[in-house]
């Protein structure tokens, strides 16, 4: 059986029963912080672009854009509440997928429900199935896949949306293989544009991208059963290797490591962690904490510095994202850091904000 084969049927023959209730609580959890940071998102100019080219293409209004008025078709929905929930760049985060699962998950599967007026346990169920996706994907894959330069927020989340999607559509095991291999097709996302709007677009790209995929595919577009696991497929194309053949052998248990609180040791950040700080995790965080540790308290500011240098231009606001004077601005703030010269660090605040 191949990957894709093996990923279509989990999806199809999952059911909510099998969903732990501390496995459901945790993704009303995840779904709450990805609305609010959705309306946050949604004044933010690479939402605004992406709502004025969605009135452009127009469709029917089936589907919310939320924080604003405006309704549109399932696609442009999906894109648009992706783009706004990644934008400030404050949605949760997964240490397996590296990336950010709950937006664009979040995101297909809204426009997936309200096009399909499915209930929201349909919807919290394809949230999980597309979640246990992503996860085991981003275990097989990563770090190779991430290190590369892949925005796997998106290279591996449109596998997930698609998944998501394909569930709420109501696809045969037939129809979720092939919408699989075809959002493998579609799945991109490239790290150097990180600090600048594509990046948020990335997630809803991965949403539009997914849930296209469970629409083509359930109109009988097909794709090649090897998609994923093929010499010319997916894993091999996104990572430089071939999928180890216990890969997707811990598809079901996932849910309970990787969503239920107090179950992190198959995945460092137990479900997908609610962001604190605006900086960017996976660029600075780790030197941050390594600082912390080794000063054995608040640590100065100078320590942070030479912990993780930048050359980020701070007064940009998407770069803000991955700027560690906006992280050190925060301790700060926190109590977390502190400064040798209060008087001198106080005159770059104001210099950078």
């Amino acid at each position: 059986m191949t990957a894709t084969t093996r990923l279509a049927e989990f999806v199809v023959k999952t059911s909510l029963r099998e969903c732990p209730d501390a496995v459901l609580a945790q993704t009303r959890r995840a779904v709450l912080d990805t609305i609010g940071v959705m309306l946050a998102g949604a004044a933010e100019p690479v939402a605004q672009s992406v709502r004025a080219v969605a009135r452009i293409e127009g469709g029917v209004g089936l589907c919310t854009v939320l924080g604003t008025s405006m309704r549109t078709s399932p696609g442009w929905g999906a894109l648009a509440n992706g783009a706004a929930g990644h934008a400030h760049d404050f949605d949760d985060t997964n240490f397996a997928l590296m990336g950010h699962p709950s937006v664009p998950l979040f995101a297909a599967a809204l426009a997936a429900a309200e096009a399909e007026t499915a209930d929201g346990a349909a919807l919290a169920l394809a949230y999980v199935i597309g979640f246990e996706v992503d996860a085991a994907l981003g275990i097989a894959l990563n770090p190779a896949h991430y290190t590369r330069g892949w925005h796997a927020t998106s290279t591996i989340g449109t596998l997930g949306c698609a998944a998501a999607a394909a569930r709420l559509l109501g696809l045969d095991v037939t129809q979720t293989r092939h919408a699989l291999g075809i959002a493998a097709s579609l799945a991109s996302g490239l790290k150097e544009n990180f600090g600048s709007m594509t990046k948020p677009y990335h997630a809803g790209h991965a949403a539009q991208s997914g849930l296209r995929a469970a629409q083509l595919a359930r109109e009988g577009m097909t794709s090649s059963d090897s998609a994923l696991d093929g010499r010319q497929g997916y894993v091999a194309a996104f990572s430089g290797a071939t999928l180890p053949a216990d890969a997707l052998d811990r598809l079901g248990s996932i849910r309970v490591k990787a969503i239920a609180p107090g179950h992190g040791d198959l995945i460092e950040d137990p479900k997908g962690k609610i962001k604190e700080y605006v900086t960017h995790r996976l660029a600075r965080e780790a030197a941050v904490a390594k600082a912390l540790a080794d000063a054995g308290g608040p640590a100065t500011i100078s320590q942070l510095v030479k912990a993780v240098y930048t050359d980020v231009p701070e007064t940009m606001h998407t770069w803000a994202q991955f700027s560690l004077w906006a992280h050190l601005r925060k301790l700060a703030a926190d109590g977390r850091a502190k400064s040798e010269d209060s008087d001198k660090m106080d005159a770059v605040w104001e210099s950078i904000g």
